[in-house]
């Protein structure tokens, strides 16, 4: 005989079971690192990976065991969860690579976000985007370049415009956004950039904090310039004047070398998730 309560309460108790096997949405979940890889030149380490429902990272140690650049492309790696597959930067416009220089070792950061089910149990990342460059053996050879004031201007294979530019004492900030017509990729090192102002010749830097000095080019991709300089004295008191670009050991065209990277397995860590997950 068939006793209606008791079904009931037993099927409210499955579904309870049922309900606390799924995951939680909010929680933060921990992956066990796997073990390093090689692809010469590069060793790659997985430092941390952890999840928390609608964002994952990883942090991944590359070495560059090597006398080339080497450029990654983050946007090009791919999470690969269950339910979803997400790419870094998604949706973004293009994204200039992280460089790293030869024998340097840097932590890469790579992070998806905006969708549900990001905290599963384990995912994959494939990895893609690595490419070894090799450093040029020569640099473009292009005549000087006057800059004037809201003017559009063509140096070398850029096409540029002016971007303002700004002046406390004998400190000066120039910027301009320039667009790359060149049909190869190309290499730009902005501390090889050469400023003439009227009759002295000053040096210029590339501002930090708004873009690397070295950075890979690809054919109609911007780059914005913003190169900061001290005037000589005896010119310090001087008004604007015109600025003269001479480009130096600043940019050479480059054949990239795609780096077969592998796929990458994170599983669960269930201790630390225990321990610091929430």
């Amino acid at each position: 005989m068939n006793h209606p309560r008791r079904t009931v309460a037993v099927a409210l108790l499955l579904g309870g079971v049922a309900l606390a096997a799924e995951p939680d949405p909010g929680r933060t979940v921990y992956y066990t690192p796997p073990e390093p890889v090689e692809v010469a030149p590069l060793t790659l380490e997985v430092k941390r990976a952890y999840s928390a429902g609608v964002s994952a990272r990883l942090e991944v140690r590359v070495d560059n065991s090597s006398f080339d650049y080497v450029a990654l492309y983050r946007q090009e790696s791919v999470f690969l969860f269950p339910s979803v597959s997400l790419q870094p930067h998604q949706g973004r416009a293009a994204v200039k690579p992280t460089m790293i220089m030869p024998w340097e070792t840097r932590v890469v950061y790579l992070a998806v976000g905006g969708a549900d089910g990001l905290n599963a149990p384990a995912f994959e990342v494939d990895l893609n985007g690595a490419y070894r460059v090799p450093v040029p053996d020569s640099y473009l050879s292009a005549p000087r370049t006057p800059i004037e004031d809201s003017s559009e201007f063509e140096t070398g294979p850029f096409r540029c415009s002016w971007a303002g530019s700004s002046r406390d004492g004998r400190r000066v900030q120039a910027a301009y956004r320039c667009r790359y017509k060149g049909y190869r990729t190309g290499l730009v090192d902005l501390s090889g950039l050469a400023m003439h102002v009227e009759g002295g010749r000053v040096t210029g830097y590339p501002n930090r904090s708004v873009i690397d000095p070295l950075t890979l080019l690809r054919p109609d991709d911007r780059l914005r310039v913003e190169l900061e300089f001290k005037l000589p004295r005896k010119l310090q008191d001087a008004g604007p004047g015109t600025l003269w670009l001479e480009w130096g050991e600043a940019f050479a065209e480059t054949d990239p070398v795609l780096l077969p990277l592998p796929t990458l397995r994170l599983e669960q860590d269930r201790y630390l998730t225990t321990k610091f997950g929430q």
